[in-house]
């Protein structure tokens, strides 16, 4: 590991953070770590496209991406085996959930037999899948292009289809997970 972003998005976040990227920078010494500050939410796909030429700085091959609201002993390693032997672009951890709790997740849907993510519902309204995700992924740094690719395909399609501007407004980078994710191997964790 050579480098370490957070993302903050939220004014009360902000505050508090720099107390703990102090702490981070000064138990991992020779560890560039630094703080991104999004000024409106963007999603996982958005944030990182946002930020690419800093991520990108340094010419990484994978990145690891872990929200800040789970916190445990990942299996990284074992995610980092699976995703090199699949070839994969992305690769997210799911871990199983009772039915009940899973609505309020993430959801996947992934083959069995080769783990690529089939469908992707986040919080859905009625039971798709006991496999939520854990907000763990690792991408390939050509995540950055297919990004790009998903981005023009929906402003063809807004613009083909007569799009009024502002009536989704800041939903669109939500929606880049959708055409992405069939590019992306589920590890179960």
């Amino acid at each position: 590991m050579r480098k370490v972003y957070s993302e903050i998005s939220s004014e009360a976040r902000l505050n508090s953070f720099p107390i703990g990227l102090s702490s981070i920078t000064s138990l991992w010494k020779g560890i560039d770590c630094r703080y991104l500050r999004e000024y409106q939410a963007l999603g996982t796909a958005g944030g990182l496209y946002l930020f690419r030429d800093a991520i990108l700085k340094g010419d990484p091959k994978t990145l690891i991406v872990m929200h800040a609201d789970v916190c445990c002993s990942f299996p990284l390693e074992d995610m980092l085996a699976m995703h090199k032997e699949k070839q994969a672009i992305g690769t997210m951890l799911g871990t199983k959930v009772s039915p009940e709790a899973a609505t309020n997740f993430g959801c996947i849907v992934s083959d069995p037999q080769t783990h690529e993510v089939l469908h992707y519902v986040e919080k859905p309204s009625s039971y798709i899948s006991s496999t939520i995700n854990c907000g763990v992924y690792l991408f390939d740094t050509s995540l950055f292009r297919h990004i790009r690719e998903v981005m023009t395909k929906v402003d063809q399609l807004m613009s083909e289809t007569n799009y009024v501007e502002g009536t989704r407004k800041g939903r669109s980078w939500q929606r880049l997970r959708r055409p992405i994710l069939g590019r992306i191997s589920s590890w179960t964790w």
